[in-house]
């Protein structure tokens, strides 16, 4: 009876390490000592003394003192990071992030920003032409901190940008150079919001070609984080272009400036994000490289003295001593936990890895056609195995992923919603009178396309008042929610939910942020 119901136990735990997907050496050396079982008894003790023989020879070899192999370094992906590096690298003389630095450095960022929040809460003088006596304070700070408009316009003179960033996990400096330059484009853009309201237009238009650079610079960094900021600047470029194209007098030599500027804005989206998600899967591949070693020869194994069984990055493993004994003892049992779990070759482990970020960046080349997320994405389906671990730390960041689409459909919608300010400017200096509708602007428009909208495919809200005219996006979902975007936290899921998404184009709204 007991050994009927060993054989039923034995027959559930495959069937649970089969449902929750444990790697087939789990499961065979499990079947393995589970055979003895079912053999006739002379068989099934040379089985169980084989096993045991087995068992006592990895202990030998997990206890039995020994160096470190000198002929195995740890594996850093040099060669692909070498040829990554490579196709980005700039002279000095043609970068503009030797000039960056040289702003970067001498200052305390997180004050200023600090004093800017303090000064303009609500970030309304970023977007809304304001004068002296609207911000006082904020006026005369900006006065004093001249030498970085200086230095932002001298950098704008470059086409070509490089900070020389490495694929390593949680590159903290690179964020902090990106958030520093926000901060930067934010006083370029104040400064230039001022010169707008008091009439220095020729000045301010100088201004915005050099955030626009500086979105260009960001661009080319290659980092989601510096994607999302070079969208953000540029949405806020346009809704500072849209005030001086409706309510300012342009002339036709700064209508040329104009043009300029939003050249500068266009973005070819499938090399963007190309470059983008590759060099997170290149960082993706450099923090897993942790758990291997390389050869000479170029073959790779799992490390046999880790003392991780998930990565650690760089910044933890320096600076670490030779290895006691009882380190090299833990490293090896971790080594054959690990050899039951991890691929043997990290080449293995980063085929899974392209086939989590292949079709991530294949559905991103068209965010036009609508990415929602399924609750998969959100949350894989528990398993013990690495493919498991894979998914949830980078299959996962799927959400921004998409949100860094979605902004960029933005983008794209308030860059078109520029042009159709222009057109309809045009309407109005001919006739006197806003057009009743957009489709008076055609004749005057650079293209058809910029009556889609983006977001919905559909075509922008256009109403005329009293007061000149609202215009519109219906958002993603294409819905006319009346230019109304409103969102809420689910307390119950801890996600926002988004009720209302229209996007407002004009008037510009009153808050907002950089």
């Amino acid at each position: 009876m007991f050994w009927c119901g060993s054989r039923i136990l034995s027959a559930l735990l495959i069937l649970l390490g089969l449902y929750v997907r444990l790697p087939w050496k789990v499961l065979g050396l499990y079947c393995l000592f589970l055979l003895p079982d079912f053999l006739p008894k002379p068989y099934a003790k040379k089985v169980r003394y084989g096993l045991l023989g087995v068992v006592l020879l990895v202990l030998a070899w997990v206890f039995l003192p020994a160096k470190p192999d000198p002929r195995w370094k740890p594996y850093a992906l040099e060669d692909q990071i070498r040829t990554w590096r490579q196709a980005q690298e700039i002279p000095d003389s043609e970068n503009a992030a030797v000039l960056y630095r040289d702003l970067l450095a001498p200052k305390d960022w997180e004050a200023m920003r600090t004093q800017l929040n303090r000064l303009d809460p609500k970030s309304a003088a970023v977007r809304h032409p304001w004068r002296r006596g609207d911000f006082p304070e904020l006026a005369d700070w900006l006065k004093e901190n001249e030498s970085v408009i200086e230095q932002l316009q001298a950098a704008a003179e470059y086409e070509k940008c490089w900070f020389g960033l490495q694929p390593q996990w949680a590159q903290t400096s690179n964020w902090d150079s990106v958030s520093n330059l926000r901060t930067a484009a934010g006083i370029l853009l104040r400064s230039c919001t001022l010169d707008l309201a008091e009439g220095r237009t020729e000045p301010a238009l100088q201004k915005l070609y050099s955030a626009a650079q500086l979105s260009s610079h960001l661009r080319q960094q290659q980092m989601l984080l510096s994607l999302l900021t070079s969208l953000r600047l540029n949405e806020t470029i346009c809704e500072v272009l849209k005030f001086q194209i409706i309510e300012g007098a342009v002339q036709p030599e700064q209508d040329e400036r104009i043009q300029k500027i939003l050249e500068k804005m266009d973005i070819s989206w499938t090399r963007q994000w190309s470059a983008v998600m590759e060099f997170e899967k290149l960082t993706a591949k450099q923090m897993w490289a942790a758990l291997y070693e390389v050869n000479e020869q170029g073959r790779t194994r799992l490390k046999r003295n880790g003392n991780a069984v998930l990565p650690v990055p760089d910044s933890i493993r320096q600076n670490r001593q030779s290895p006691t004994y009882l380190e090299l003892v833990k490293g090896r049992l971790l080594f054959l936990l690990m050899r039951l779990f991890y691929p043997g070759r990290a080449e293995l482990l980063f085929q899974e890895i392209d086939g989590i970020f292949d079709p991530i960046i294949e559905r991103g080349l068209h965010p036009e056609r609508g990415i929602a997320l399924s609750e998969k994405d959100i949350v894989p389906r528990f398993e013990f195995n690495v493919q498991f671990i894979l998914k949830l730390l980078h299959e996962t960041s799927q959400g921004v992923y998409w949100n860094i689409a979605e902004s960029y459909l933005r983008h794209q919608s308030q860059r078109r919603s520029v042009d159709l300010c222009r057109a309809l400017r045009q309407v109005k200096e001919q006739h006197q009178t806003w057009p009743p509708d957009l489709d008076a602007c055609r004749p005057y428009a650079p293209s058809e396309e910029i009556f889609t909208d983006p977001l919905s495919g559909n075509s922008y809200v256009y109403q005329r008042n009293e007061t000149g005219f609202r215009l519109y996006s219906k958002g993603r979902n294409g819905i006319d929610d009346g230019g109304v975007y409103q969102r809420r936290l689910d307390r119950k899921t801890a996600r926002t939910v988004v009720e209302k998404d229209d996007i407002p184009l004009w008037p510009v709204p009153e808050d907002g942020c950089l």
